[in-house]
């Protein structure tokens, strides 16, 4: 999962400094990558809510320099900051 997590920073950190921006195409929740990605990402406690941990999203977000305002497809039990929908 550490791999995956990099893999995305590296992403944005790219997409900052070239000033470009990335535009996510649907993958099918079958497809390896999502398989393996939801796996390290499941909450204990939820059959259908997902994070990332708290920890490693907080070194995301100080190495991107970012700031998140609006949390998508997240729950009262789950959003990262104030505002958020699911």
């Amino acid at each position: 999962m550490e791999k995956i997590q990099q893999i995305v920073a590296d992403i944005k950190w790219r997409e900052r400094k070239l000033d470009i921006k990335i535009v996510p195409v649907w993958t099918p929740c079958t497809h390896t990558h999502i398989v393996e990605a939801d796996l390290g990402s499941k909450m204990a406690a939820s059959t259908d809510e997902w994070c990332i941990d708290r920890e490693d999203l907080c070194k995301v977000f100080s190495q991107l320099r970012f700031t998140q305002e609006v949390d998508c497809s997240a729950t009262r039990q789950n959003s990262i900051c104030e505002q958020f929908f699911s």
